[in-house]
C-alpha cells in the first residue's frame, strides 16, 4: 500500500502534521478532526463515508458503503511520481488506485471526494 510520511505532510500542508500531543505509540483521536484531515473529511462527505482514526502517521481511513452493499476502506497517499504534489486514494478491498490528483489548487478536496466516488462506483443515481 502507499504510505505516508511525515515529512511528506509538513511539506504540503494539506494532511495533518503531528503535534507535541502526539503520543509514541501515534494513535489518533477518535473521533477525527475533520478540519487536520481535509482531503479525508471530503471523501468522506462525497461517498457518504465514516472517517474512522487510524494513527497520526498514516492518516485516518475512510468506510465505504459499496453499491454492491460490501464495505471497503479508502486511504489518501502521495503519488509515487510526484509525492509533494500529488495525492492517490487507495481502495484497500481491490487495491485499485486513483489517477493522481494536484493538491495545491482550489479545487482538491472536490477532486478527491469525485476520484473516490469513481473509485467505489458511486454515481448521485446509487445514492
Amino acid at each position: 500500500m502507499y504510505g505516508q510520511c511525515s515529512l511528506f505532510r509538513k511539506r504540503i500542508g494539506i494532511l495533518r502534521t503531528p503535534t507535541k500531543e502526539t503520543t509514541m505509540t501515534g494513535e489518533m483521536s477518535n473521533p477525527v478532526d475533520r478540519d487536520e484531515w481535509p482531503l479525508q473529511a471530503a471523501i468522506a462527505d462525497a461517498t457518504n463515508g465514516e472517517l474512522r482514526a487510524f494513527d497520526v502517521y498514516q492518516g485516518p481511513y475512510v468506510l465505504v458503503q459499496l453499491p454492491t452493499g460490501r464495505m471497503t476502506k479508502l486511504w489518501v497517499s502521495p503519488s509515487e511520481e510526484f509525492p509533494d504534489y500529488e495525492c492517490v486514494v487507495y481502495r484497500e478491498d481491490n487495491e485499485q488506485v486513483s489517477q493522481p490528483f494536484p493538491i495545491h489548487i482550489d479545487d482538491a478536496l472536490m477532486l478527491a471526494g469525485n476520484l473516490a466516488c469513481e473509485l467505489c462506483g458511486i454515481t448521485e443515481d446509487t445514492d
